[in-house]
């Protein structure tokens, strides 16, 4: 467990570090005797969707979410297989997703770990299972000695797998089961709570159908912090500066479900501006700013988030880039209420 981020979806750490108290503004941990606090509250948080193993060797294997950290490139092949494809391959201390990829057979795992010059064990790379079709929930909150003071659950429009700092996100999130819902927010109680986290942060989760994993707790507050804040009209930073300086806080009497409108964040990219730049979207940061809107349902959200970040409706052509064949099964609806706009549409093969 690290100081600066404590990963539950893919290894789950532990070193070095303090007791899970206030988080400072550079998001590490500040305290004494961490190292036992945590130690103790490890196996506890098991049940919140994390865990631990060992293969006997030097790579670690996560038993719930399927997750090897490798120290020799000879062994992502075999680790891989034992994980089963897709797998995402990340080295470890990047920022931004930064020299992340998503892998989908033995051949694209080989090329990249070519490119990981310095697998090691001062620099391994962590290979786990990359689950398709989920949804990315966020739970940004703010706790006092471990219990939530304020939180706020969003929703990303695009399946998991997309930067968050690329996603579109939704709030108060709109298409998740009841039952997820209260799930989350149980499993955020019970990580503030064994963290004693006193102070801001933000809880990432992969949720497939009612079944949710745990992707990463940062103590620190997110990009999403300052979007929720303006939906709910509560000042997150404001309620947390006054937990991290010891001073009385009241839980706010408002929640998502008071509100009649959706917000939408949206972000910005400079693609065109890039020489050879590839607009699709992954596991790294492309971004280069995001906006938020805010409309009467998620359509008019979304409408005038698209707008705002520089895209246009288009006039009379269309090009649709469908992908895969299930993809463009899933376009038709579509295709056909903009052909009966009376718009032309070229497609992709």
């Amino acid at each position: 467990l690290r100081g600066e981020k404590i990963r539950f979806a893919g290894i789950f750490r532990h070193g070095k570090a303090g007791r899970a108290g206030s988080a400072g503004g550079d998001g590490k941990i500040r305290g004494e005797n961490q190292a036992e606090h945590v130690g103790g509250a490890r196996d506890r948080i098991r049940d919140c969707g994390a865990a631990r193993g060992s293969d006997g060797g030097d790579d670690e294997i996560s038993e719930i979410c399927f997750a090897v950290r490798l120290t020799e490139k000879k062994r992502g092949v075999a680790a891989a297989a034992k994980i089963g494809y897709p797998v995402l391959v990340r080295p470890s201390y990047v920022l931004s997703g930064a020299a992340m990829n998503v892998c989908s057979n033995q051949e694209e795992l080989e090329r990249f770990l070519k490119l990981a010059a310095n697998v090691s064990q001062k620099h391994p790379v962590v290979v786990s299972q990359f689950i398709e079709h989920a949804k990315e929930v966020e739970m940004d909150a703010v706790a006092d000695h471990g219990e939530i003071v304020m939180y706020a659950i969003s929703e990303h429009i695009e399946f998991a797998g997309v930067h968050s700092g690329d996603a579109t996100i939704q709030f108060p999130a709109q298409k998740l089961y009841v039952e997820t819902v209260r799930r989350i927010k149980r499993i955020s109680k019970q990580i503030a709570k064994e963290l004693n986290i006193s102070g801001p942060f933000n809880i990432q989760y992969l949720a497939k159908g009612n079944e949710i994993k745990v992707i990463e707790c940062n103590l620190r507050a997110s990009r999403s912090f300052p979007f929720v804040s303006k939906v709910l009209k509560i000042n997150f930073i404001e309620l947390a500066t006054r937990v991290m300086l010891g001073l009385p806080v009241e839980k706010p009497n408002k929640n998502e479900f008071d509100l009649d409108y959706v917000g939408i964040k949206a972000s910005q990219f400079s693609f065109n501006r890039l020489q050879k730049a590839d607009p699709v979207l992954g596991v790294d940061m492309a971004s280069t700013g995001e906006v938020g809107c805010l409309g009467d349902d998620v359509s008019e959200a979304v409408l005038t988030s698209m707008l705002a970040v520089g895209q246009r409706v288009p006039e009379k052509n269309i090009l649709l880039s469908t992908g895969t064949p299930k993809q463009k099964v899933a376009m038709l609806d579509a295709a056909k209420m903009l052909a009966a706009k009376g718009y032309n549409l070229f497609a992709t093969g």
